[in-house]
């Protein structure tokens, strides 16, 4: 099963695109087989990877389009105190993996994932690898609740955000 996280972000130095490019990482995300759609373009961090997708600047309701259909939002910025894609990411009701701040841990609650050491390699493979456990136990869970015909899509969703701690 592949997991597609969307980090929708400007290539700044405080955004922290330049972490991914890390050889450990790559060879993490490929292993998993854990992809990352990035708002700008291949020339910005130049990876050769299949884990990465540029698509570059988009429209706001593409990026929404793309959130909605991602698994999770990874926004790995550690400078500012409050970034839209946190936000958004809780309108849509979608797991982050932030750094572990005061503002992240209040904002989200218990919708992320914190990076307690932002730009260590283990710490962010060992989080990845907890999403990815949790959200596919959490796909697991829906398939089997519908071979038992449970057809409320409300309930599907409490019992899918119940099972991962939502």
């Amino acid at each position: 099963m592949s997991i597609k996280l969307f980090y929708p972000a400007t290539f700044l130095p405080h955004k922290n695109h330049y972490f991914l490019c890390n050889k450990e990482i790559i060879e993490f995300l490929e292993n998993e087989n854990i992809k990352i759609i990035l708002t700008i373009e291949k020339k910005d961090l130049n990876i050769e990877s299949d884990s990465f997708l540029f698509i570059g600047r988009v429209s706001h309701q593409i990026c929404l389009s793309i959130m909605r259909e991602s698994s999770a939002v990874i926004f790995l910025s550690s400078y500012e105190s409050f970034g839209l894609p946190i936000l958004e990411s809780i309108f849509n009701k979608k797991s982050i993996i932030v750094p572990d701040l005061n503002y992240s841990r209040e904002i989200i609650g218990n919708r992320g994932y914190f990076l307690k050491y932002p730009l260590n390699v283990e710490n962010i493979c060992h989080v990845l690898k907890k999403f990815k456990n949790d959200y596919i136990k959490g796909i697991n869970t829906i398939a089997k609740i519908k071979s038992k015909s449970i057809v409320n899509s409300n309930q599907l969703i409490q019992i899918f955000m119940k099972e991962l701690n939502l």
